[in-house]
């Protein structure tokens, strides 16, 4: 049929008659045309029959999604873990926050993922109130990622925006990402499949359910106006052939300079040289569009279970980029997937509260461990009765 007679039957439809059916709010027009064709095709009035059809698919979306719901309520109560069942009228996240009266920030929003190149799917989970770094999840997966179709979710999840959840295994998705800052939560309130309602349970319930993958794939909003006027950073090996040792020494040796406890610079040509022609460490450095470097981080894998990490420096005019977290993030990956290690570590002296504080907020945990400065004759004679070094770490899985 003509596509004219077709967008004129659907025009008469909503001129005519009142769905507030959250699935016909979910339709595309491109959905409601093919629907509305179909049912021009089928015996009888089309916009009747259109109705008939819309009611039909409805029912079925309902039925997945209270499957959905109901594998997670089983999951929660054969696990005897403590939560409250919410229903709201509202769809839309801010105004579910604002129904149920908590904070943006006390929410998990789920998105479903793309892989442009697999065509594979990825559960990104994060506060409420943030967004994803699309170039921070990219490098993560080692492709160009964009927010699954919502045609394709309906198909393929029986879900729309506002009912995906965090339960990956429910889902049938493998890869479940969660942005670091979630580790700083007490209660969360999740999507459960279903629009209308919600759960709120304990993070460190969710985590245990879950078994997510940590990493910073919230943008920082800083980083993403940068992004927006198309300046994206990558991470690459140090290469004798391609990078200035002098430049990686400079950005080094300014990054340290702040700390006032060092007697000298934090490193010089020799030692750097030293380091790269070990075979069981690892630089990287964090370089701008331009191949201008930015920033670095050691890999130091000399123990065969652990791996140290160091030197993780980025240069003034980068900072507050998001940076740091995203040679962690790649870090930790080479760790993990090339070298099979499950714990790294990282020395922090314990008077820099910031530090420390950041590297919780990537995932990192007190050891309880101290341990005194490396290199003791760098530090200043009056200071090293306190500069001590707090080992952290964080498990890989």
């Amino acid at each position: 049929m003509d596509p004219k007679k077709i967008e004129s039957l659907l025009h008469h439809y909503e001129k005519t008659v009142t769905n507030s059916s959250l699935y016909y709010k979910s339709l595309s027009k491109e959905e409601k045309m093919n629907l509305m064709r179909e049912a021009a095709t089928m015996e009888g009035e089309p916009v009747v029959n259109f109705e008939t059809l819309i009611l039909r698919e409805g029912i079925i979306m309902r039925d997945r999604q209270e499957k959905i719901r109901n594998e997670i309520l089983q999951l929660l109560n054969a696990r005897k873990i403590p939560f409250h069942h919410l229903m709201h009228q509202e769809t839309i996240p801010l105004k579910i926050a604002q129904e149920i009266n908590v904070k943006m920030s006390e929410t998990i929003k789920s998105l479903m993922m793309r892989g442009k190149k697999s065509g594979k799917n990825y559960l990104v989970c994060l506060r409420g109130d943030q967004k994803v770094d699309k170039h921070a999840l990219s490098a993560l997966v080692n492709e160009a990622c964009e927010l699954e179709k919502i045609e394709t979710l309906k198909k393929r999840f029986g879900l729309v925006f506002g009912g995906v959840c965090p339960f990956g295994k429910i889902l049938g998705v493998e890869d479940v990402f969660f942005d670091s800052s979630l580790k700083q939560c007490d209660e969360v309130v999740v999507g459960c499949g279903m629009p209308n309602e919600s759960i709120r349970m304990k993070f460190e319930d969710l985590d245990s359910l879950i078994h997510p993958k940590f990493f910073v794939i919230a943008a920082h909003p800083e980083k993403e106006e940068k992004r927006n006027s198309g300046v994206s950073y990558r991470v690459e090996a140090y290469s004798s052939k391609k990078h200035d040792l002098h430049e990686i020494v400079k950005v080094i040796n300014i990054a340290y300079k702040r700390h006032e406890y060092l007697q000298r610079e934090r490193i010089t040509i020799e030692e750097l040289k030293i380091i790269c022609s070990d075979a069981k460490k690892k630089l990287y450095l964090c370089l701008s569009p331009e191949n201008k470097i930015c920033g670095t981080i050691l890999l130091d894998f000399t123990y065969p279970h652990q791996t140290e990490i160091g030197l993780l420096s980025i240069a003034p005019s980068c900072q507050k980029m998001n940076l740091g977290a995203l040679l962690l993030a790649h870090a930790e990956e080479e760790a993990f997937e090339k070298h099979h290690v499950k714990r790294v570590v990282i020395g922090v002296v314990k008077t820099l509260q910031k530090l420390i504080s950041y590297y919780k907020s990537q995932g990192y945990v007190e050891t309880g461990e101290e341990e005194d400065f490396p290199e003791k004759t760098w530090v200043r004679p009056e200071c090293r009765s306190w500069v001590k070094c707090l080992i952290l770490e964080k498990k890989l899985q």
